[in-house]
């Protein structure tokens, strides 16, 4: 077992990130920046208007919250997504004809998540380069990146988001304890339950985060930690999907007879058009003749992450020991999400332009790191410019 250390020694770090002006300043911006979006945005509940409620996978997400918020199970007529998204508007739902604040109980979550994210990207920006870098990085997950916009409506790629992020924050720990693993397997156990099957994207961030930070050893308590808080973490998913499936293992997307996925939805042949309309143009490449101007393709919104790979591969080189393996091990799985991603049916040109691109939104903060990266350690060797030392390893 491995001692914990002194109060004061976390007192202080705590201080520490109170005390740092650049990181509170980004969240106020943020902050700001989040409401602005969430107040004009069209399809917020106001002025009488349903707003979302009367889409299909917001209306849903709020039916599941009412019933979650008056401690009910979820009727089978309402089970059409995980649980683990609409448990979080629960306390909001109840106040109100249809929930607090105007209509939206999932505004105070997803500010938690925005919020969550500019923190977690300046501290590992502020790891790898310096503040500058930081501030960088965070800036550029904020205004030039759409995920604001698919922030402030209510998905549950939100949810996979908080995970991802929480996972990465860990991942920051030089000397893994067995609340950092108890971190791990509770985020793997919340992306499984808003969005199945995510949890394998999240679950392998967090080995990498294992292996790095030596927390497979049998020594280390943290893996234990893991997987007992993940399943612990499980269960009230488990009883609610036994509740209303008779089996504890069901996937409400495949029980709900209106609204099937399956591995159908899935093919190796949509990879690349997906990639041109997702990426270039929903317009200029049609899907099976089907246009559209509606949605704009991730390039016109974030042409800079055509940096990433680039900026990806010129980290591995910099980084070493455990930051290598944390940036092979995200990197990889960034690129298997992507990829799996691009093969769905619902992120070609008639899917962008119901929001498709969400699916992608939980890697576009390390696609950004990526990229400034690439950007920063490019213009350096470019210039012959001496490159930065590598980060110590053991920085708290």
């Amino acid at each position: 077992m491995v001692a914990e250390p002194p109060p004061a020694q976390w007192t202080g770090r705590a201080s520490a990130l109170i005390r740092d002006r650049v990181l509170l300043g980004l969240l106020g911006f943020g902050a700001l920046l989040f409401i602005y979006r969430w107040g004009i945005d069209d399809s917020r509940p106001h002025g009488g208007s349903f707003g979302w409620h009367a889409f299909h996978d917001q209306g849903f997400y709020y039916l599941e919250a009412s019933s979650l918020a008056h401690l009910e199970a979820i009727p089978v007529r309402n089970f059409v997504f995980p649980p683990g998204y609409p448990v979080l508007a629960a306390p909001f739902s109840r106040v109100g004809p249809l929930g607090w604040p105007s209509g939206d109980p999932f505004f105070v979550a997803d500010l938690a998540v925005w919020l969550l994210t500019i923190a977690t990207i300046y501290l590992v920006g502020r790891r790898l380069f310096g503040q500058w870098f930081a501030v960088a990085c965070t800036a550029t997950v904020m205004l030039a990146t759409p995920l604001v916009e698919y922030t402030v409506i209510p998905l549950n790629s939100t949810a996979v988001l908080a995970a991802l992020m929480v996972t990465m924050l860990v991942s920051l720990a030089p000397r893994l304890r067995w609340w950092h693993g108890a971190l791990l397997g509770i985020a793997v156990a919340f992306a499984y339950s808003a969005r199945y099957v995510d949890a394998i994207w999240v679950a392998a961030a967090a080995i990498t985060v294992l292996v790095a930070r030596r927390g497979l050893a049998w020594r280390s308590n943290a893996w234990l930690a893991a997987l007992v808080a993940g399943y612990v973490a499980l269960l009230p998913t488990f009883y609610l999907h036994w509740r209303a499936f008779g089996s504890p293992f069901a996937r409400s997307y495949s029980e709900y007879r209106s609204y099937h996925i399956g591995a159908h939805e899935f093919a190796l042949g949509n990879i690349v058009p997906h990639a041109l309309e997702g990426f270039v143009s929903p317009f200029y490449f049609d899907e099976n003749g089907f246009r559209t101007l509606i949605a704009r393709p991730m390039l016109s919104t974030m042409f800079f992450v055509m940096l990433a790979p680039l900026g990806w591969l010129l980290l591995l080189r910099h980084l070493r020991g455990e930051a290598r393996i944390l940036a092979v091990g995200f990197g990889l799985t960034t690129l298997a999400a992507t990829v799996f991603y691009l093969s769905f049916s619902f992120t070609g040109s008639y899917g962008l332009q119901f929001g498709g691109l969400h699916y992608y939104k939980a890697w576009w903060p390390l696609w950004t790191l990526a990229a400034v990266a690439g950007a920063y350690l490019g213009v350096l060797r470019l210039a012959g410019m001496r490159q930065p030392q590598p980060p110590p390893p053991d920085v708290g």
